[in-house]
């Protein structure tokens, strides 16, 4: 698990920027362990923070009203999508990319 984290931090963060000595490293390290922990939610936690799980803050109601959200967002994205299939604009097998569908 370590070693995916470590991963995850070079590939998505620290390759991003120009690191010529230890003290912006050392900052840069720290941010990302910061908001691993409090601000990005997992996965495995089904939307949770490592800290709101460690501390017992994370409840079912959180979970509830996330797959909410997300069943809503798919939902109008499965709309939206369905308006720009019958625009009669587009050709269903060769979508142009200036079709001017809302």
């Amino acid at each position: 698990m370590i070693e995916a984290f470590f991963r995850s931090m070079k590939n998505n963060y620290l390759y991003n920027h120009r690191l010529l000595d230890i003290g912006p490293v050392e900052k840069l390290v720290s941010f990302y362990v910061d908001q691993h922990n409090m601000v990005i939610p997992h996965a495995a936690f089904r939307g949770a923070t490592p800290y709101e799980m460690f501390t017992g803050k994370w409840h079912m109601q959180e979970e509830l009203a996330l797959r909410s959200k997300f069943r809503s967002a798919v939902s109008a994205r499965v709309a939206t999508n369905q308006i720009a299939a019958s625009c009669g604009n587009c050709d269903s097998m060769n979508e142009s990319p200036e079709c001017e569908a809302p």
